[in-house]
Protein backbone atom coordinates (compact mmCIF):
# COMPACT_ATOMS: atom_id res chain seq x y z
CA UNK A 1 0.00 0.00 0.00
CA UNK A 2 2.67 2.50 0.64
CA UNK A 3 4.34 2.06 -2.72
CA UNK A 4 1.71 2.61 -4.53
CA UNK A 5 0.44 5.76 -2.31
CA UNK A 6 4.53 6.50 -2.99
CA UNK A 7 3.94 6.32 -6.59
CA UNK A 8 0.82 8.81 -6.63
CA UNK A 9 2.80 11.56 -4.53
CA UNK A 10 5.76 11.09 -6.93
CA UNK A 11 3.70 11.33 -9.84
CA UNK A 12 1.99 14.60 -8.18
CA UNK A 13 5.04 16.25 -7.74
CA UNK A 14 6.35 15.70 -10.94
CA UNK A 15 3.53 16.78 -12.36
CA UNK A 16 2.81 14.01 -14.25
CA UNK A 17 -0.64 14.02 -16.03
CA UNK A 18 -1.61 11.15 -18.19
CA UNK A 19 -4.23 11.25 -20.26
CA UNK A 20 -7.82 9.80 -19.24
CA UNK A 21 -6.72 6.43 -20.36
CA UNK A 22 -3.69 6.15 -18.75
CA UNK A 23 -4.95 7.16 -15.23
CA UNK A 24 -7.60 4.19 -16.00
CA UNK A 25 -4.80 1.96 -16.56
CA UNK A 26 -3.19 3.20 -13.57
CA UNK A 27 -6.32 2.14 -11.56
CA UNK A 28 -6.79 -0.57 -13.14
CA UNK A 29 -2.82 -1.46 -12.60
CA UNK A 30 -3.28 -0.41 -8.62
CA UNK A 31 -6.43 -2.61 -8.07
CA UNK A 32 -5.19 -5.54 -10.16
CA UNK A 33 -1.99 -5.11 -7.55
CA UNK A 34 -4.43 -4.70 -4.63
CA UNK A 35 -3.54 -1.88 -4.13
CA UNK A 36 -7.66 -0.33 -3.45
CA UNK A 37 -7.26 2.47 -1.42
CA UNK A 38 -4.92 3.39 -3.53
CA UNK A 39 -6.80 3.39 -6.49
CA UNK A 40 -10.02 4.64 -4.66
CA UNK A 41 -8.12 7.66 -4.18
CA UNK A 42 -6.69 8.12 -8.25
CA UNK A 43 -10.46 7.91 -8.38
CA UNK A 44 -11.62 10.33 -6.23
CA UNK A 45 -8.47 12.55 -8.02
CA UNK A 46 -9.93 11.90 -11.86
CA UNK A 47 -13.38 12.98 -10.43
CA UNK A 48 -12.22 16.30 -8.65
CA UNK A 49 -10.46 16.94 -12.18
CA UNK A 50 -13.47 16.18 -14.06
CA UNK A 51 -11.84 13.23 -15.88
CA UNK A 52 -14.44 10.40 -15.61
CA UNK A 53 -12.88 7.15 -15.40
CA UNK A 54 -14.42 4.95 -18.56
CA UNK A 55 -16.88 2.24 -17.97
CA UNK A 56 -14.10 -0.57 -17.50
CA UNK A 57 -12.16 0.89 -15.02
CA UNK A 58 -15.49 1.37 -13.01
CA UNK A 59 -16.36 -2.21 -13.49
CA UNK A 60 -13.07 -3.30 -12.35
CA UNK A 61 -13.48 -0.53 -9.18
CA UNK A 62 -16.92 -2.69 -8.40
CA UNK A 63 -15.51 -5.84 -8.70
CA UNK A 64 -12.65 -5.08 -6.34
CA UNK A 65 -14.73 -2.89 -3.99
CA UNK A 66 -17.18 -5.86 -3.76
CA UNK A 67 -15.07 -8.47 -2.77
CA UNK A 68 -14.05 -5.92 0.28
CA UNK A 69 -17.69 -4.85 0.73
CA UNK A 70 -17.07 -1.14 0.09
CA UNK A 71 -19.61 -0.79 -1.96
CA UNK A 72 -20.80 3.10 -0.61
CA UNK A 73 -17.72 4.23 -2.98
CA UNK A 74 -19.18 3.11 -6.11
CA UNK A 75 -22.54 4.53 -5.33
CA UNK A 76 -21.20 7.79 -4.02
CA UNK A 77 -19.29 8.17 -7.63
CA UNK A 78 -21.96 7.13 -9.26
CA UNK A 79 -24.49 9.68 -7.81
CA UNK A 80 -22.57 11.91 -8.72
CA UNK A 81 -23.20 11.22 -12.39
CA UNK A 82 -26.96 10.70 -12.49
CA UNK A 83 -29.03 7.80 -12.54
CA UNK A 84 -28.46 6.42 -15.61
CA UNK A 85 -25.15 5.23 -14.31
CA UNK A 86 -26.44 3.66 -11.23
CA UNK A 87 -28.56 1.36 -13.38
CA UNK A 88 -24.71 -0.20 -14.10
CA UNK A 89 -23.91 -0.27 -10.55
CA UNK A 90 -26.69 -1.99 -9.26
CA UNK A 91 -26.28 -4.67 -12.26
CA UNK A 92 -22.64 -5.04 -11.75
CA UNK A 93 -23.37 -5.09 -7.78
CA UNK A 94 -26.40 -7.87 -8.58
CA UNK A 95 -23.95 -10.07 -10.83
CA UNK A 96 -21.09 -9.97 -8.16
CA UNK A 97 -23.43 -10.56 -4.93
CA UNK A 98 -24.73 -14.05 -6.97
CA UNK A 99 -21.37 -14.92 -8.48
CA UNK A 100 -20.43 -14.92 -4.59
CA UNK A 101 -23.51 -16.82 -3.08
CA UNK A 102 -24.59 -13.65 -1.49
CA UNK A 103 -28.28 -13.85 -3.08
CA UNK A 104 -30.07 -12.35 -0.45
CA UNK A 105 -27.90 -9.33 -0.58
CA UNK A 106 -28.35 -9.74 -4.60
CA UNK A 107 -32.29 -9.53 -4.13
CA UNK A 108 -31.84 -6.77 -1.77
CA UNK A 109 -30.09 -4.58 -4.33
CA UNK A 110 -32.22 -5.72 -6.74
CA UNK A 111 -35.60 -4.24 -4.58
CA UNK A 112 -33.33 -0.97 -4.46
CA UNK A 113 -32.89 -0.84 -7.89
CA UNK A 114 -36.88 -0.55 -8.82
CA UNK A 115 -37.47 1.95 -5.64
CA UNK A 116 -35.58 4.31 -7.72
CA UNK A 117 -37.53 3.49 -11.10
CA UNK A 118 -34.75 1.88 -12.67
CA UNK A 119 -35.35 -1.61 -14.66
CA UNK A 120 -33.73 -4.59 -13.99
CA UNK A 121 -32.25 -6.48 -16.51
CA UNK A 122 -33.47 -10.23 -17.11
CA UNK A 123 -30.14 -11.86 -16.41
CA UNK A 124 -30.04 -10.54 -12.93
CA UNK A 125 -33.35 -11.52 -12.13
CA UNK A 126 -32.80 -15.08 -13.18
CA UNK A 127 -29.63 -14.86 -11.10
CA UNK A 128 -31.36 -14.12 -8.06
CA UNK A 129 -34.01 -16.23 -8.34
CA UNK A 130 -32.22 -19.45 -8.90
CA UNK A 131 -29.76 -18.03 -6.40
CA UNK A 132 -32.82 -18.22 -4.21
CA UNK A 133 -34.37 -20.80 -4.80
CA UNK A 134 -30.77 -23.09 -4.76
CA UNK A 135 -30.58 -22.24 -1.31
CA UNK A 136 -34.31 -23.10 0.08
CA UNK A 137 -35.32 -19.06 0.12
CA UNK A 138 -38.68 -19.82 -2.02
CA UNK A 139 -40.55 -17.42 -0.25
CA UNK A 140 -38.02 -14.43 -1.49
CA UNK A 141 -37.91 -16.14 -4.69
CA UNK A 142 -41.79 -15.85 -5.14
CA UNK A 143 -41.54 -12.41 -4.29
CA UNK A 144 -38.89 -11.68 -6.93
CA UNK A 145 -40.65 -13.10 -9.50
CA UNK A 146 -43.69 -11.51 -8.60
CA UNK A 147 -41.94 -8.48 -8.72
CA UNK A 148 -40.36 -8.65 -12.04
CA UNK A 149 -43.98 -9.63 -13.54
CA UNK A 150 -45.37 -6.73 -12.12
CA UNK A 151 -42.71 -4.22 -13.58
CA UNK A 152 -43.05 -6.16 -16.84
CA UNK A 153 -47.01 -5.89 -17.20
CA UNK A 154 -46.38 -2.08 -16.56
Amino acid sequence: MKEAQLFLEEMSEKRFNPPVRGRDLLVEGLLNAGYIEAAKDMVRKMVKQSCAPDVSTFNALIEAICKCGEVDFCFDLYWSWGIPQIGRCYTMLITMSGRGGRFVEAANYLMEMTEFGLMPISRCFDLVTDGLKNNGKHDLARRIEQLEVSLRDT
